[in-house]
């Protein structure tokens, strides 16, 4: 395994989780978090997640100071994952709504995700890096010019 995975399935692992991160913001005083939810209670494809879906866990990837170097030349990060009892936490809740650090979330396809945990009363504030990558690399949407599309997995490979 290539990182360093917690759980927190209750809210005092959630509690503890939280502290760390607190102590990890940059001189600015931000933190940026990898962001992803699993969620249910909606057909994929045919219904929108707004008003609709439910968590059903958030993972979270941060980097640290001291992080191990991968051979392939990027900073191995630390990873959580939260069960929806802690993404609902006041806890949770305040550390993403800005308590403490300004926290930004990263997420691919971030709007799918930030309505998620808005229907879960949490309001994350962050960057939609499929929109980045949209607007960095337009040709990789058409494969005649060798795009490889803009999808995680395929950007992960080429860039």
């Amino acid at each position: 395994m290539d990182y360093e995975l917690t759980y927190a399935d209750s809210v005092p692992e959630g509690a503890a989780l939280v502290d760390t991160l607190r102590g990890l913001a940059d001189r600015s005083g931000t933190l940026y978090l990898g962001f992803d939810t699993e969620f249910y209670n909606i057909r994929i494809g045919k219904e929108s997640t707004v008003a609709r879906s439910e968590v059903h866990f958030a993972s979270l990837a941060w980097d640290y100071p001291g992080a191990r170097l991968h051979p392939r030349g990027f900073t191995v990060p630390r990873a959580a994952v939260v069960s929806r009892t802690v993404s609902k936490s006041p806890q949770f809740r305040d550390f993403l709504e800005g308590e403490g650090p300004r926290v930004i979330c990263l997420g691919h396809n971030l709007p799918v995700d930030a309505n998620t945990m808005w229907n879960a009363g949490v309001r994350i504030n962050g960057i939609n890096t499929l929109t980045m990558a949209r607007w960095t690399w337009p040709g990789r949407a058409r494969a005649q010019y060798g795009g490889g599309g803009f999808a995680l997995d395929a950007l992960s490979k080429d860039v």
